[in-house]
């Protein structure tokens, strides 16, 4: 996400630019995670890989190498909106990715997965979430979206 693409005063308040990502392999996990996300290697440095978004529009992705080993269950995860969640699927699987599990409610259809190190993100299906336009993804000039108050 490039900051010149926001209006000013969006920067007057708090707004996640970056999603780190404690790795022990980083040689490994920047291929696979500039491979599955097509994102570009914007920066490089032992122990330290900073990808990017080539549109612009998502958030960067951190990988900071980590001498331990994720040991617990990831306390915050990627959500991965894909046009086709079966391709999307099989490409993280041939990549290194491990399924864990698959899931589909009233508002989405994803995938669960693992990446080669243990960390679980999900791969969500586009057309189905479009669909179910939920409610809490209310942002944007969209006119028929109604915003609550805080």
């Amino acid at each position: 996400m490039t900051t010149d693409r926001l209006a000013p005063d969006r920067l007057a308040h708090p707004l996640i630019v970056d999603v780190a990502i404690d790795v022990n392999a980083l040689a490994e996990m920047a291929q696979f995670y500039e491979s599955m996300l097509q994102y570009e290697r914007a920066w490089d440095r032992p122990g330290h890989v900073y990808l990017v978004d080539p549109s612009g529009l998502g958030p960067h992705v951190y990988l900071q190498q980590v001498p331990e080993p994720r040991t617990d269950k990831n306390r915050l995860h990627l959500d991965i909106v894909v046009p086709s969640l079966p391709d999307a699927v099989e490409q993280a699987v041939q990549l290194g990715a491990s399924r864990v599990e698959e899931r589909r409610t009233a508002y989405t259809w994803f995938e669960v997965l693992a990446d080669p190190e243990g960390n679980l993100f999900c791969l969500v299906d586009l057309a189905t979430w479009q669909q179910s336009k939920p409610p809490w993804w209310q942002h944007g000039d969209d006119p028929q979206v109604t915003r609550g108050s805080t």
